[in-house]
């Protein structure tokens, strides 16, 4: 874990930051807001790290929409599209707004609709849901499906639990890492340097530990001493140049120079 937003009450946030200097992960505080004196508060935030906030009515969504603070609100979906919160927290209530069709296709309506259209960032928060009960166990979640679907997907907590209950692959894993870190309230430069400093490196060793292994496999063995792919002139002439570059591929490669 590299980045985590707490929920926090704007009167803790000092207390809370003295803590925060002390651990190894960046830290960052979405505080309740109730009115005026919260958002002044908010604005004059000592620390630096209040990142965000929480709004319970529109009333104060409006206050923290005036001064550009970003805000999640606590509501149903359809409140918290129409009171333009910044990212969607209620993976399953959102999921009430679907519907099965008679070719048995699962389809959005209403609300969810607009969060897909409008590419929203929509929060899915496992172990909350299973603590409110509002799902059994950590596969019963419906970040995948949501995902396959085309949805935003951010995960609060990707944790080995979460991972292997979904039954993630590495593709989606770094995806829904990158949704995450552009759903966070942090600013766009820090959002930069985390992903250019701890994620693509951190994933580079992954795909060079893959590597090393599948290259030691005996399957990697026979295949190396499989002769090299070679195309006719004709069928390289039907390639994309412009695909073979995107992919790191060489006319060499491919057994043409």
């Amino acid at each position: 874990m590299m980045y985590v937003e707490h929920l926090a009450a704007v009167a803790d946030v000092p207390r809370l930051a003295n803590i925060a200097e002390e651990s190894s992960i960046m830290v960052g505080f979405v505080v309740d807001c109730t009115g005026p004196a919260d958002l002044e508060a908010i604005m004059d935030d000592p620390t630096g790290l209040i990142v965000g906030a929480v709004a319970h009515t529109p009333e104060v969504a409006a206050l923290l929409r005036n001064a550009l603070v970003p805000y999640v609100y606590d509501g149903s979906v359809l409140e918290q599209v129409i009171y333009a919160a910044a990212r969607i927290t209620d993976a399953i209530g959102l999921v009430s707004d679907f519907q099965l069709t008679d070719d048995a296709e699962i389809i959005p309506t209403g609300a969810a609709v607009f969060v897909l259209d409008r590419n929203l960032p929509l929060l899915c928060q496992p172990a909350e849901d299973i603590q409110q009960e509002k799902i059994e166990i950590m596969s019963d979640h419906p970040l995948v499906l949501l995902d396959s679907m085309g949805f935003n997907i951010a995960v609060d907590d990707m944790t080995a639990e979460v991972i292997e209950a979904t039954e993630l692959e590495i593709d989606q894993y770094y995806r829904l890492l990158h949704n995450t870190l552009d759903a966070s309230f942090l600013p766009m430069r820090t959002r930069m340097a985390l992903r250019e400093q701890v994620i693509e490196p951190a994933f580079a060793e992954l795909v060079d530990a893959a590597t090393d292994v599948s290259s030691s496999s005996p399957a990697s063995q026979q295949s190396a001493q499989e002769p090299p792919i070679s195309l006719t002139p004709e069928q390289a002439a039907a390639i994309d140049p412009a695909l073979l570059a995107e992919l790191g591929i060489t006319w060499a490669d491919l057994g043409l120079e």
